[in-house]
Formats: C-alpha cells, structure tokens, sequence
C-alpha cells in the first residue's frame, strides 16, 4: 500500500493528456465531441496503451459522463495506439503530448483539449479542459519522488528541498518543457494531499466502471 509504505517528498513533474480524435470524427471541440458521443453511443472507439493508466481512465471517465457512450480497446504500447488512430480504427485517445506531437503537427490527428487547467506552450491554440467547459474531466501523467516509511522527516526535508531546487531552475523547467511536461516540485504535504485526491478520483472512475486489468 503506497499510502502505508512510502513517506511522500515531492512531485518532479505532470504531463498533461490530450483529447485527440482522427481528423475523421466529426468534431472541432470537445463540446461537439461529447455531443457526437451522446448521439452515437457505442459506435466510438477510445483506446490507451496500459490498462489502468491515467489515459485509460481518463477516457472511461469521459465515456462515463457521456452515458458509458465509447468502447474501450487496449494496446500494447503508444505506437501501436497512434497506428490505429491514424487508421481511424481507434477514434478517440487520451495521450501525453510527446507520443502525438508530430501527427498533430501533420495534422494527421486533431487536438481538441488539454486535459488540465493551463495551455500547453507547444499547443497554445488548443484550449483546456477548464475553457472547455469541463473542469471534472482532467487528466495527466505525474511522477512523484517518495521514501520509504520511517524515513526522518529531516532527510524528507532536505531532499524536497534539494529537488525542488533544482525544478525551480529556468534550464530544467525548459528541458522538461520540450517533453510535453511541467517542473512541479510541490512540499512533502501538498505531494500527499494531491496523491490522496487522485487516488480517489480514480477509484471512483474505477468502481463507477467495473474496471478490471483483465
């Protein structure tokens, strides 16, 4: 149990998903999307490349709002995902943006939204989640740094502080910029209350789908 065996000290980085469909799909945002969804339940395919994985439920969260209206199809990998929405076999994903950057740059996918609340500096033109008009439906890819339990809180101290440093530097921020990602470096307490409320926001996406790894 991560809760019980780890001491949280920071949050390096998130990399917020995207709401991309093939150019196909007949939706310029994600309001006309949802719409479309609604309208043809069952007839749209999401995808993820991991079962259980921030892409993977934040599309069951979003099949979910819209009346469990999409199919989900597992992958074994981002390419292999980006294949079959190229092919249009898979109509909707939820990516970071480095497996997608150079298609969307192609225009061989299309980009609806951030799933978060700020624009992406790679991506200015395509709106949030927020201006969407959906704030509930967010979604990224994190990395946490944890210890194991017992750690003293000395030590979770200074290497929180040490890291978060270096997150703070203008180099760093920039590097993880390109990747599609944000530096965080959040304190020991905001990293625990934040993975406490992901926690819960997926275990409720979870049990809402009967969600199973097989």
């Amino acid at each position: 149990d991560p809760f019980t065996a780890y001491e949280p000290i920071t949050m390096i980085a998130d990399a917020p998903l995207l709401a991309i469909v093939n150019p196909a799909v007949p939706a310029r945002t994600l309001a006309e999307l949802i719409i479309h969804l609604r309208a043809n339940p069952g007839k749209f395919n999401y995808g993820a490349p991991n079962s259980g994985s921030p892409t993977h439920l934040t599309g069951a969260a979003l099949s979910q709002f819209t009346g469990n209206s999409m199919v989900y199809i597992a992958y074994k990998g981002v390419a292999p995902m980006v294949q079959a929405l190229l092919a249009n076999d898979l109509q909707v994903a939820f990516p970071g943006l480095s497996g997608v950057v150079a298609q969307l740059k192609a225009g061989k996918l299309r980009a609806l939204a951030v799933m978060a609340k700020e624009r992406m500096a790679e991506l200015p033109e395509v709106p949030t989640m927020v201006e969407a008009g959906f704030p509930q439906l967010t979604g990224t890819n994190w990395w946490a740094m944890a210890a194991p339990r017992g750690t003293p809180a000395r030590i979770i101290d200074r290497l929180a502080a040490e890291v978060r440093a270096v997150l703070a530097e203008p180099e760093v921020r920039k590097r993880f910029a390109g990747l599609g990602h944000a530096a965080v470096g959040m304190t020991p307490a905001e990293t625990a209350a934040f993975i406490k409320a992901e926690s819960a926001r997926y275990r409720e996406i979870i049990e809402k789908g009967k969600i199973t790894l097989q």
